[in-house]
């Protein structure tokens, strides 16, 4: 079973370098999480754990520090190679 992909791809106004660009893609990647594919077991469920803390860090680089960032879903977990090695 594969789950459609719904924040992808990016738009191609897409800007790398803004914080903003990439909290919106947070959003879009969350919403994903907990809608589209619910199945934490599934690889691609797994793979959007990993783009969304990279996309988190990416819009809030101060993170864990702080308090500039906002919370995100429960049905996320802090966990991941990317996130583990980030905090």
């Amino acid at each position: 079973l594969e789950y459609p992909i719904t924040f992808m791809p990016l738009p191609r106004n897409f800007d790398h370098h803004s914080a903003r660009a990439w909290a919106l893609l947070v959003h879009r990647i969350q919403s994903w999480m907990c809608t589209v594919t619910t199945d934490r077991t599934h690889p691609q469920w797994q793979w959007g754990l990993e783009l969304f803390w990279i996309s988190f860090v990416a819009a809030y680089p101060e993170f864990p520090a702080g308090c500039n960032w906002p919370s995100w879903s429960s049905d996320i977990p802090l966990d991941g190679s990317f996130i583990n090695s980030w905090i």
